[in-house]
């Protein structure tokens, strides 16, 4: 079982490749330099625009969105980020077939999805196409 230690979002803070885009907009989101490892912009200033306009992210691990005023056009961009461990989704307008297009990414270990419109249904078919991803949703 995985303890909230093992996540990414709760020990990378202080390590290399760490960005705290809290405060940041649309604009922020092109310049974000390509050796991310962990973007955290959680109830930032932030849309679809500026998601679907985000540099390709190749060593990305985790990527915070919580609170974000994002919807299922930002995964698009995210699928795309094949080294993507940890998405943090809660509280944004994403739904079940956004949701589905995260199923392509292999290397997705952990998935938060609470208070969304993500159905319980679609988030355990998720979690059978990836029996490592360990996905957090509300129960119906």
């Amino acid at each position: 079982m995985r303890k909230d230690s093992d996540l990414l979002v709760f020990t990378m803070h202080s390590k290399m490749g760490f960005i705290n885009g809290s405060r940041y907009t649309d604009n922020d989101l092109q310049k974000i330099p390509k050796n991310t490892v962990f973007l955290r912009l959680e109830n930032s200033f932030i849309s679809d625009a500026g998601v679907v306009a985000m540099p390709q992210l190749d060593q990305i691990r985790c990527i915070d969105f919580d609170g974000c005023n994002i919807t299922n056009k930002s995964l698009y961009r995210v699928a795309t980020f094949h080294s993507l461990e940890e998405l943090w989704l809660e509280d944004t307008q994403v739904n079940d077939s956004g949701i589905m297009l995260l199923g392509k990414l292999k290397s997705l270990k952990y998935l938060s999805v609470l208070n969304t419109q993500v159905s319980s249904k679609v988030a355990q078919h998720l979690k059978k196409s990836n029996p490592d991803l360990l996905v957090d949703y509300e129960i119906e």
